[in-house]
């Protein structure tokens, strides 16, 4: 398993890789080729953007777990995320 800062260089050189093959893909093809390349493109935003919404509804859970139960304004902040997160 790995820690919190090698997970973090590991996200950093997934995203160099991934702007990497953007570019690459947006340089290269005929026009059929590039409409194939940037639907691709868009289903693969699609899912990073849905992970991404998944992992911060979950940090939301885990913070609102560790709150104290005075902690009011902190949860209001946390509901307030979660809240924008949901109509997103």
């Amino acid at each position: 398993m790995l820690g919190p800062r090698q997970e973090v260089a590991r996200e950093r050189r997934r995203q160099m890789q991934v702007r990497g093959a953007f570019v690459a893909g947006l340089q290269h093809g005929g026009s059929a080729q590039r409409m194939t390349f940037l639907l691709a493109c868009a289903d693969y935003l699609l899912f990073a953007l849905d992970r991404l919404y998944a992992q911060d509804r979950l940090l939301g859970e885990l913070l609102r777990e560790r709150l104290a139960p005075g902690e009011s304004e902190a949860r209001a902040q946390v509901a307030e995320v979660t809240a924008r997160l949901d109509a997103g």
